[in-house]
């Protein structure tokens, strides 16, 4: 995928259809070679963005739970962390702190986490880009988030009381209202 300045997908689909982007949850993905399994592109390109430079800015934009790859999560939260306690955030400093801070308790996720952080760092086009790719991210999480608002309603509709479906349909939709919301902010920064 290039960057935004050179070619943008279609507003709001994340370069794929709708109901394609639905049916996957996601966007492309990229196969790892040395850490284990796709990750999708736009989370790839985030955290690698946050770790060549962008890291104010993607941290504004993203929380760690908007990452469907845990381990994207897990750097995201890191980062975050490592801002709270002035830290600077890049692929040598996340790579220490987790290691100082014994956030991976042996050896080989540790190995593993350099490498992962590598091939992030080589995904991301330029820092530049970070903050469009977050917003996919974002897009993304919240798209997630109405089809798990949706099968919870379905699922109250079709074994609860009917009290029980008033309170999930507006607990679902105030949720799912406020995560539109900050997925606006985030395609607007």
């Amino acid at each position: 995928m290039m960057p935004p300045e050179n070619r943008k997908p279609p507003a709001g689909t994340g370069g794929i259809s709708e109901d394609d982007q639905l049916a996957a949850g996601q966007s492309e993905s990229i196969e790892l070679r040395s850490a284990g399994g796709a990750v999708p592109l736009a989370e790839a390109a985030t955290v690698g963005a946050m770790l060549i430079g962008s890291a104010d800015v993607i941290l504004e934009l993203v929380r760690s739970a908007d990452f469907a790859d845990r381990r994207c999560a897990f750097i995201v939260e890191t980062a975050q962390r490592m801002v709270r306690e002035n830290v600077p955030v890049d692929q040598v400093t996340l790579n220490g702190f987790v290691r100082r801070h014994g956030l991976l308790d042996s050896a080989a996720p540790r190995m593993l986490l350099a490498s992962f952080l590598a091939e992030m760092v080589a995904v991301a086009p330029v820092p530049a880009s970070g903050g469009w790719y977050a917003a996919q991210v974002v897009e993304a999480a919240v798209r997630r988030r109405g089809v798990v608002a949706g099968q919870r309603i379905s699922r109250t509709a079709a074994d609860g009381a009917l009290a029980d479906l008033r309170a999930v349909v507006l607990a679902e939709l105030a949720a799912v209202m406020a995560e539109l919301d900050r997925a606006e902010v985030s395609v607007n920064a």
